[in-house]
């Protein structure tokens, strides 16, 4: 029987946090694995999750590339603890720490011990404690300052057979001796089936200097946040491919990408779904979600925005951007959009769609307290409406 609960599997866990978001009507559904090396933080760890109705693990385990001893760095501020030695230059910078509201000084990043760690692979991890009941992940998460690939190169049979998705700290610059930047994270899980889906840049203040209150701007970019996604294209190696897509359709509209949602789930029928959720002993409500996805999905009018080319023909594509004046021609514009799609039909369908209140699979999130999810759909769906209207000449004088 397949296991339909979602697993997360967070490496760097020191705050208690993870990067997969805390949601209220499916946290039960959410099996939390943390793992952290500094055994140090394991207690507070404790204290940050226990009021979870998620089932939390946490693993005291060291995560790296390969089987062996490493040297581990803690540092004044643990947060920069690493596998990896920071930079001896970064170790005289100043930067200004918002979420905390200090300066991170010389001091805080000073070293003060060096541990010899036994260090694991999370594939390694993972054949271990199948006896324990510890699931592999679907959702991978890491933070640990430097050591992600070498961590995501030890994770590659786990990360082939069960993850649909990768949110990891990436870096631009090197903080850290020997660090991998970006780039070589990008390629590494483009190889192996995944496609860069987004991209946070952490916002930083760091100088050589200490700048006073008034006195300091921009911070160069340093770091940030990557999402990857499986490319559905790439299920061959699943250990099981329904299960997997369907927590992928959850994880990316989750994360606004309801595009691929919506693909995935138009690409199974209801009865594969319904079967799947008629033999789930865990009860899980997000398959219950995807089935009112589903379902509220297919009655939706099929309307799309003006095309490009619909509007500009290819001569004005040619002198757009010169002197000469472009004429927009918009009672050729709604001919054409009339004639594709049937004037009265579309109408019709438009008149529907616009509307400020939430509709559809928006009513359907809200519901389900995906609040900032039906929100963020119904904006993108005014957003387009509106431009429809503007080039079919459909806005009120």
């Amino acid at each position: 029987m397949a296991a339909t609960l979602l697993t997360t599997h967070h490496v760097g866990g020191r705050a208690g946090t993870r990067t997969f978001p805390s949601l209220k009507y499916f946290e039960k559904d959410i099996v939390n694995v943390l793992y952290e090396a500094d055994e140090s933080s394991i207690s507070g760890i404790k204290k940050e999750t226990h009021y979870l109705p998620s089932k939390t693990i946490i693993l005291p385990d060291c995560l790296s590339g390969s089987a062996g001893k490493r040297n581990f760095y803690i540092y004044n501020n643990r947060y920069f603890s690493s596998l990896y030695p920071l930079k001896p230059e970064l170790t005289n910078a100043y930067s200004f720490d918002s979420q905390f509201g200090w300066d991170t000084d010389p001091k805080a990043l000073s070293l003060v011990e060096t541990l010899t760690l036994d260090t694991v692979t999370l594939d390694e991890v993972i054949k271990r404690q199948q006896s324990a009941t510890i699931p592999s992940p679907d959702f991978l998460s890491l933070d640990t300052q430097g050591s992600e690939l070498e961590i995501l190169k030890g994770g590659e049979i786990a990360i082939r057979n069960t993850v649909v998705a990768i949110a990891t700290e990436v870096s631009f610059t090197q903080i850290y001796e020997g660090q991998p930047l970006f780039g070589e994270i990008t390629e590494y899980l483009r190889e192996i089936g995944f496609h860069l889906a987004s991209l946070e840049i952490f916002n930083t203040e760091s100088s050589s200097h200490r700048s006073p209150v008034g006195l300091r701007g921009k911070g160069f970019i340093q770091s940030g946040e990557a999402l990857f996604l499986r490319k559905l294209s790439n299920y061959d190696t699943i250990e099981e491919k329904i299960t997997s897509q369907l927590k992928q359709a959850f994880i990316t509209f989750c994360f606004g990408f309801y595009d691929e949602t919506f693909s995935i789930l138009n690409d199974l029928s209801m009865k594969t779904i319904e079967e799947l959720v008629s033999s789930d002993t865990d009860k899980v409500n997000y398959l219950l979600f995807l089935i009112k996805l589903k379902q509220m999905s297919a009655s939706y009018p099929e309307i799309f925005p003006v095309k490009y080319s619909d509007i500009l023909t290819y001569e004005q594509g040619k002198t757009r951007f010169t002197s000469k004046e472009v004429n927009i021609n918009f009672q050729n514009i709604a001919k054409n959009h009339y004639e594709e799609f049937g004037e009265q039909d579309f109408l019709e369908a438009l008149n529907i769609l616009d509307t400020p209140d939430y509709f559809g699979v928006e009513e359907v999130a809200h519901a389900f307290d995906l609040i900032q999810s039906a929100n963020d759909l119904r904006r993108r769906r005014l957003e387009q409406i509106g431009a429809i209207k503007k080039w079919l000449l459909l806005e009120p004088n």
